[in-house]
């Protein structure tokens, strides 16, 4: 559930889980579960927003011949993608280890029934 922490604040005061109510652990683990969720998210946002910014350097660097020189915005296509970056000089070569271990899912049968009704 909360795998080796024995304390956690909620409001500005700590408590020990050991002296909570079984219902209180489960949602006390449910909360822990929503916050590695959101850090492990956080992370890959971040990893993918530089990808992007990396991808578009590449990107301007092989582009041909410009079009126009002010920017062109027409009636696209609502699939259409529309990029914006800088050339880049230099092929990017960001080396990437993955994680030893992958964040466990977060288990849908742990979810209250309100939050799965929205």
């Amino acid at each position: 559930m909360t795998r080796g922490i024995d304390s956690f604040v909620f409001n500005g005061i700590a408590y020990k889980i050991s002296e909570q109510e079984a219902q209180a652990k489960k949602i006390i683990g449910m909360i822990a579960e929503c916050q590695n969720e959101k850090r492990r998210l956080e992370q890959k946002l971040e990893l993918m927003n530089y990808a992007e910014e990396k991808l578009s350097g590449e990107l301007g660097r092989l582009l041909k011949k410009e079009i126009a020189k002010r920017e062109v915005k027409p009636n696209l296509p609502a699939n259409t993608y529309i990029f914006t970056g800088t050339p880049s000089a230099e092929l990017p070569s960001t080396a990437v280890n993955k994680p030893e271990k992958e964040p466990d899912a977060f288990p849908e049968s742990q979810v209250p029934e309100d939050i799965l009704k929205r």
